[in-house]
């Protein structure tokens, strides 16, 4: 197959299929430092359907963390998406402005951060760290605590605990 002679193994962008939620096609990520690009992953494919699930494996440094920060757009100052693209349930990412992201971001897609503890602030409550982050999607502040605890066995105590004492 010509495609796969290119390197595109999962050709993201060429298929048609309306179940497809999250691809990368030959995603480059690189930092800019010291007037150089320094490539951090390279030709990144891949093809994530609804309802489906992806185990990335590899070594400390191999990329894994930075593939995951690029999608959701949150790479530091000097990292970008440098080819390739991102295809987020048909939207290119890569293009997108930091105010659309913003949008796409808690009510679209999200990421669960490797370290939790530096993520979660110990001396605030869940529940209000919560309700900072749905600030920014008014949409779904009707009733916080109402949904949650409809949602979650004791979630009345989880969300009037701190992330230590839960």
């Amino acid at each position: 197959d010509e495609e796969e002679t290119a390197g595109n193994r999962f050709p993201a962008a060429k298929i048609l299929d309306d179940n497809i939620l999250l691809s990368a096609e030959q995603m480059t990520v690189a930092f800019h430092e010291e007037g150089e690009w320094d490539e951090v992953v390279k030709n990144a494919d891949f093809v994530i359907r609804k309802r489906e699930i992806l185990g990335v494996v590899g070594e400390s440094g191999s990329g894994k963390s930075m593939t995951a920060l690029a999608i959701m757009g949150l790479l530091k100052e000097h990292g970008r998406v440098t080819e390739g693209k991102i295809l987020f349930d048909g939207k290119e990412l890569t293009s997108l402005a930091q105010e659309e992201y913003r949008a796409l971001r808690g009510r679209e897609m999200s990421m669960v951060f490797q370290e939790p503890m530096t993520s979660l602030n110990p001396v605030v409550t869940i529940g209000k760290q919560m309700e900072e982050m749905l600030k920014l999607h008014p949409e779904f502040l009707l009733n916080i605590e109402t949904h949650v605890t409809t949602s979650l066995p004791y979630t009345t105590k989880l969300f009037h605990s701190f992330i230590i004492t839960f």
